[in-house]
């Protein structure tokens, strides 16, 4: 729902409450508490206005096929960008009334006759109707589920009187979801970023893995080198021995060396469970927009592949990578 400009939200004020005058079967209050009802379904109108909603046209089409049963059965709607309300006004029947027997429906609006049979909303009750004078609102909402559902006349106070407190209630819970819409927005970026993470430490792991072989393998072509150097001193059929084990093991380091085998770089990273990726994701729960006990991110240190930098293989250096 959008806020209408004054004029046509004062028209659809006056649509509501013509229609509530016009159909008695749906008044659901005694006759001469019908202008009270009135009264009250007008304070919603206007406290409505004050806090920012909408009164949408009860006839308008795209409000009654969103909103269908809540539509027709609402006195009078109001709502925002993400909540709609719907209100009823009821008269509270006296306790224990005894049983009746059903009659047909047919008050004025019915057509057949002014006066004739009982409106449907006293017709359709299994308990005889007991006039209180006491009102009451029911409400329904789509969008707010912690919604209020009644509010009614009572030794303290009256029904008009409690519709502020009720929009109150609607302006906090609006604000509340306007916060849990920033909250999910701030946590679904986290976990982009936390899955970002995830996948560059695999990755990174992984290739400091390769790195860490592909040094062993130049290591073992040096090693390899020497024993070459040492076999040509020796001469018969050591020698050719030896020549021949050099170059089986040549070429097994060749088979095995990352670095002449490009294809056996994975880049494909499985997602991360949710325990695996709250570790990335700065103290929030994997699970939804909350947070949970800080835990610590896992240390940007990885073991460093090039021995020349430092003290060789098990010394760990910072990664600026994260």
């Amino acid at each position: 729902m959008t806020q209408g400009n004054d004029g046509s939200q004062q028209e659809a004020i006056d649509a509501w409450v013509r229609r509530y005058r016009g159909n008695v079967d749906e008044q659901c209050v005694s006759g001469p508490y019908v202008e009270r009802a009135v009264g009250v379904l007008e304070l919603v109108a206007e406290q409505a206005r004050e806090c920012g909603f909408e009164v949408p046209h009860p006839d308008d089409e795209g409000f009654v096929e969103r909103f269908g049963a809540d539509a027709r059965w609402a006195h009078i709607a109001v709502g925002a960008d993400d909540a709609a309300y719907f209100f009823r006004v009821q008269e509270i029947c006296a306790p224990n009334p005894g049983r009746k027997a059903p009659t047909p429906p047919g008050g004025p609006a019915d057509g057949e006759g002014e006066g004739e049979g009982e409106p449907r909303w006293i017709a359709e009750r299994s308990r005889e109707f007991i006039s209180t004078g006491r009102l009451q609102m029911q409400i329904r909402s789509e969008g707010d589920r912690d919604c209020r559902k009644t509010a009614r006349d009572s030794t303290a106070s009256m029904v008009e009187g409690k519709i502020p407190g009720v929009f109150r209630a609607f302006v906090a819970a609006q604000e509340r979801r306007r916060l849990e819409r920033e909250r999910r927005v701030e946590w679904e970026r986290i976990r982009r970023r936390g899955e970002e993470r995830y996948e560059s430490e695999v990755i990174m792991r992984r290739l400091d893995d390769m790195a860490v072989q592909y040094l062993a393998m130049r290591r073992r072509r040096e090693f390899l080198d020497a024993l070459e150097g040492a076999v040509e001193g020796f001469d018969g059929p050591l020698r050719e021995q030896a020549l021949c084990g050099i170059g089986l093991l040549r070429e097994r380091v060749d088979r095995e060396d990352p670095g002449l085998h490009p294809e056996l770089v994975d880049l494909e990273v499985p997602p991360p469970g949710n325990r695996e990726l709250e570790r990335f994701m700065e103290g929030w729960s994997a699970d939804g927009p909350y947070r949970v006990s800080p835990q610590p991110m896992p240390p940007a240190f990885r073991a460093d592949p090039w021995p020349e930098r430092g003290e060789g293989y098990g010394r760990y250096i910072a990664d600026d990578g994260f």
